[in-house]
C-alpha cells in the first residue's frame, strides 16, 4: 500500500510540473510576441524570435501538405461571393511572398506597400521554397479574428485572395515568421494612384498562361490540355509532351488529384484565378457539387480527370465549363 501511495505521489507532482512549465513557457512566448509588436520600426534583434520560431517551422514543413487540406483557403483563395465574384481582370493586383523571405522583414512581400482602389483584390502567391502565411494583424490590435483575412498555410506555388472593399490601412504578417510584414493601403475610387506611390507595382495584369504555371503547379509549355464533354459529363485530361519528362509528369498528377478534392468540395477557385472571372457552369457545378462524380484515369505521360452525373441540368453546365476552356486554352 506504501508503495502504490508513493507511486501516485509521484506521477501527481509529475503531472504538476509538466503544467507549470506549459505555462510559464505560454507567458515567455507571449511576451516575446509583445515586444515585437509594440515595436513600430521594427528596429528589434529578430535573432531570439526566429530560434524560438524554428521548431514551429519544421514541424510545419513536416505536415504541411495536411495542414494545407484543412487551413482556410485549400487553393488557397478565399472562397465565398464577396472575393471570388467582386473583382475582374483589370481589378486585380498580383503580389508575391518572395525567395528567401524567411531571412527579410518589410521587403518579404512584393510589392509593399500595396495601393489599391475600393473593389480590387490582392492575389498574393507564395513564390519562397517554405510556408508562409497571409495574415492580418497583429492580434494585439484588437483586430475582430472573424473578420481579419487569413490564408492559413500557403505551400510553394500556393495562392491567396482578398478583396479590399473599405478605404484604410491593413497591415498583416506571416504567423509562422512575424518578423516577415506587408502592408495594403486602399483609398477611395476618387482617389489618384501615382506612379511613385506603387513603388513598380505593376498596374497589367500577368498572362493567362502565367497564372496557370502558379495555379497547376507546372510550366504550360511543356504540356498538353484537353477538355472534353461526353453523354454523361465531361473530362479533362493533361499530358506533358515530353514521355521522359518525369518532374513535369509528377507535377500534373498531383494537380489532377488537387483538382479532384477541390472540385468534389465545390471548391473552383483555381479555373477563377486562372481566367480572372467566373468559369460558365461552376456556380451550378459547386450548388449541386454532390450529384457529381469525379474520378480519375492515370495515363503513362499524365492523368485525366473525369466528370459523371445524370443531372441533365449538371450536364448541360459541365459542357458549357468545358466548352469555356477549349476556346480560352486554344
Amino acid at each position: 500500500m506504501t508503495f502504490q501511495k508513493s507511486t501516485t505521489h509521484i506521477v501527481l507532482i509529475t503531472i504538476l510540473t509538466l503544467i507549470m512549465t506549459t505555462c510559464i513557457a505560454s507567458i515567455y512566448f507571449q511576451d516575446l510576441n509583445a515586444q515585437y509588436y509594440s515595436n513600430d520600426d521594427n528596429n528589434i534583434k529578430l535573432e531570439p524570435i526566429r530560434h524560438m520560431m524554428d521548431h514551429r517551422r519544421h514541424m510545419m514543413m513536416e505536415d504541411g501538405q495536411q495542414q494545407q487540406e484543412s487551413s482556410v483557403s485549400n487553393f488557397s483563395m478565399t472562397k465565398n461571393n464577396k472575393t471570388a465574384n467582386g473583382a475582374d481582370g483589370n481589378n486585380i493586383i498580383y503580389a508575391s511572398i518572395v525567395i528567401g523571405a524567411i531571412s527579410r522583414t518589410t521587403d518579404a512581400y512584393e510589392p509593399n506597400p500595396i495601393y489599391v482602389k475600393e473593389g480590387q483584390m490582392v492575389i498574393w502567391t507564395n513564390n519562397d521554397y517554405i510556408v508562409h502565411t497571409v495574415t492580418q494583424g497583429p492580434l494585439s490590435v484588437g483586430i475582430d479574428t472573424a473578420l481579419r483575412f487569413d490564408s492559413g498555410i500557403l505551400l510553394r506555388g500556393y495562392s491567396f485572395s482578398h478583396l479590399f472593399d473599405k478605404e484604410g490601412t491593413y497591415n498583416y504578417y506571416c504567423t509562422i515568421h512575424p518578423w516577415m510584414v506587408g502592408k495594403v493601403i486602399v483609398v477611395t475610387n476618387s482617389t489618384t494612384i501615382t506612379a511613385s506611390n506603387t513603388n513598380n507595382q505593376s498596374a497589367a495584369p500577368i498572362s493567362m498562361l502565367e497564372r496557370g504555371d502558379v495555379a497547376m503547379g507546372f510550366n504550360q509549355s511543356k504540356i498538353s490540355h484537353q477538355f472534353k464533354s461526353t453523354p454523361t459529363g465531361g473530362e479533362i485530361m493533361i499530358t506533358a509532351l515530353n514521355s521522359s519528362d518525369i518532374e513535369t509528369i509528377k507535377q500534373i498528377k498531383n494537380h489532377i488529384s488537387l483538382i479532384q478534392k477541390e472540385f468534389s468540395a465545390g471548391n473552383f477557385t483555381k479555373p477563377f484565378y486562372i481566367h480572372a472571372q467566373d468559369v460558365p457552369g461552376t456556380k451550378l457545378m459547386t450548388e449541386k457539387k454532390n450529384f457529381i462524380k469525379y474520378s480519375i484515369n492515370e495515363i503513362d505521360n499524365g492523368s485525366t480527370l473525369i466528370l459523371e452525373t445524370t443531372d441533365k441540368e449538371l450536364i448541360d453546365a459541365i459542357h458549357r465549363f468545358m466548352a469555356f476552356q477549349r476556346t480560352e486554352h486554344k
